[in-house]
């Protein structure tokens, strides 16, 4: 049988918003790098995950 892919690096958009940080917040244990993005800071951080902040849009 075949092991289950798990990736190595993973880059949740929009956590800023309630969705996406609850999305990042399950994945934090599951993936050694997680990265997070967005045009706002998040509204709360996460040691595990690395934010870039995105281009504010014109």
């Amino acid at each position: 049988m075949a092991t289950p892919f798990r990736p190595q690096r993973v880059l949740v958009t929009g956590v800023s918003n309630p969705l996406g940080a609850e999305v990042a917040r399950r994945l934090a244990p599951q993936v050694p790098l997680l990265f997070g993005c967005d045009v706002a800071d998040p509204v709360s951080a996460l040691e595990e995950m690395d934010f870039v902040h995105a281009d504010r849009p014109m």
